[in-house]
């Protein structure tokens, strides 16, 4: 039991130091890529220097962000990963909005969605 909790707590560790550079300085680019492939909607600066428990996000520190979410966003929309997020139960909250692919993603979203509320 013991080296379960020490694995889960170097796991949490490290996940949680990949968002910051070695200075200890957030990586914003990160933090938003991350964000969007998770399935997070995009906060303002104001609602990110409160999540990130600072007093403030600075304008290009939130250019940054916005950078790596919409790099994020677009591992978040690809068709082949859509399937899968709904199977998996995750909400879909319009994230891909106005992209192409946009109605073959809900589509397959969907699918994946059905296979856990319908199961055969």
């Amino acid at each position: 039991m013991h080296k379960v909790c020490v694995l889960l707590l170097a796991l949490l560790l490290t996940s949680c130091s990949a968002n910051y550079d070695n200075s200890g300085s957030p990586n914003w680019f990160k933090t938003g890529e991350r964000s969007a492939v998770s399935g997070e909607l995009l906060v303002s600066a104001v609602n990110l220097a409160k999540e990130m428990k600072l007093d403030a996000v600075t304008a290009s520190d939130y250019e940054e962000y916005l950078q790596g979410y919409q790099q994020g966003l677009d591992k978040f929309c690809d068709v082949n990963n859509a399937f899968l997020m709904g199977a998996k139960g995750h909400r879909y909250h319009g994230q891909c909005e106005g992209r192409r692919n946009e109605p073959q993603f809900k589509y397959e979203w969907a699918r994946g969605l059905a296979q856990v509320i319908y199961p055969k």
